[in-house]
């Protein structure tokens, strides 16, 4: 699953974290992002890194977007996607996912759902980019078939 094809789901996260969260589960999310943060090592920090995403799904308190957040990790969880993670590991991208995350837990803490909602949808483009080129899942898939 891309960025952009899983973004029209995990882009309504943060705004429902940032309204539905108690304090309790912000700490947990914060306490994820910097244990990320603090990760030398790619498998470390995938571990986290997933941890923290898995903490935001938890505060929107939606089964719905739950549900998208286990199949996500599902697929995560799979030999290529880790392959393809390693592959394209660097600490400049470790800083830079970092980065972005803290702009989403910064959000996320103020309460501010639309800034959270923008602090995602910059870190599922990054995403995309680093994965995928920046191009669109629909010209992936005709690229795909010979198109």
């Amino acid at each position: 699953m891309s960025a952009e094809e899983g973004g029209s789901c995990s882009n309504r996260q943060p705004p429902f974290a940032a309204t539905n969260a108690s304090a309790t589960e912000l700490n947990a999310v914060r306490e994820a992002h910097y244990t990320a943060c603090d990760a030398r090592d790619m498998p470390d920090f995938e571990h986290w890194d997933a941890e923290f995403h898995h903490r935001v799904f938890a505060c929107c308190r939606n089964d719905l977007l739950k549900e998208i957040r286990n199949r996500m990790h599902a697929i995560r969880n799979q030999s290529p996607w880790f392959e393809m993670k390693k592959c394209s590991f660097s600490e400049e991208r470790r800083r830079r996912y970092c980065d972005e995350h803290q702009a989403i837990l910064d959000c996320l803490v103020r309460r501010a759902p639309e800034g959270a909602k923008n602090a995602m949808l910059a870190q599922l483009k990054t995403s995309n980019e680093i994965y995928w080129g920046g191009k669109p899942a629909h010209r992936r898939r005709a690229a795909a078939r010979g198109r």
